[in-house]
């Protein structure tokens, strides 16, 4: 597993002064980078060669939110590469190490130049040291939403993406759609697992469509082109 010691600062919490799922996905996401630029093959390098990581989906299981001033570790073990994917698991960890927040996640290997998925290359697979999955239950990558009613999936709103909404690849960076549906969630809701399931790219100027569906068992908040096409799915539940 790989580490990084760090403290929880004001510019990264809520407003209950306790690290969000923003906050939480960008340790994430930085802690990726950290391990892959110590091993040689950062983004920069990929860059650089045209290729780059793209993500399919987030499992996050939070235990306990991380407070202002709290000393944490972002942690991260890649668990399989296969073919034209990746997976990976990240946690938060308090001070002492215990886990305060796990997750699993699922990315796949992408020619920026062709914008096509393709195998993960020899060159990358050889730096990689893969580890045992986290012990935790693993829900599948895609999100069924099959059999909800499409009447009961109500409009809440629309946004449209604004330059800093984009990325060093060029469109909204996946954290982004995690923090609209955030605030899109009903202000009770109890939660502490969410999914996300990216299907396609927003880029600047375009409109999301914000819908939501509930039941007694979860909370979804579908991200939406014009055309009812999904941008990102995100699920809530308690587990």
């Amino acid at each position: 597993m790989f580490k990084h010691k760090d403290i929880i600062k004001f510019s990264e919490v809520d407003q209950d002064k306790k690290l969000g799922i923003r906050g939480i996905i960008n340790y994430f996401q930085d802690v990726s980078e950290l391990q892959s630029e110590s091993m040689g093959t950062g983004f920069l390098k990929l860059d650089k060669n045209r290729y780059g990581w793209i993500i399919n989906s987030w499992q996050i299981q939070i235990k306990r939110r991380p407070t202002i001033g709290e000393v944490i570790y972002s942690a991260t073990s890649p668990h399989k590469i296969k073919g034209i994917e990746g997976d990976r698991n990240f946690f938060i960890l308090d001070e002492n190490e215990n886990v305060l927040v796990n997750a699993n996640s699922i990315w796949s290997f992408f020619d920026r130049d062709k914008k096509t998925l393709m195998r993960v290359p020899k060159s990358e697979l050889e730096v990689f040291k893969l580890y045992d999955p986290y012990p935790m239950e693993y829900e599948p990558r895609r999100i069924n939403v099959r059999n909800i009613d499409q009447s009961m999936i109500l409009p809440d709103g629309e946004v449209k993406v604004r330059y800093s909404m984009i990325d060093s690849n060029g469109h909204v960076n996946n954290e982004r759609y995690a923090e609209l549906a955030c605030d899109y969630l009903r202000r009770d809701y109890k939660y502490d697992q969410l999914r996300v399931e990216y299907s396609k790219m927003a880029l600047e100027d375009d409109v999301i469509y914000i819908r939501h569906y509930e039941d007694n068992e979860r909370y979804v908040v579908f991200l939406q082109n014009d055309q009812g096409e999904n941008f990102a799915i995100c699920e809530f539940k308690e587990i």
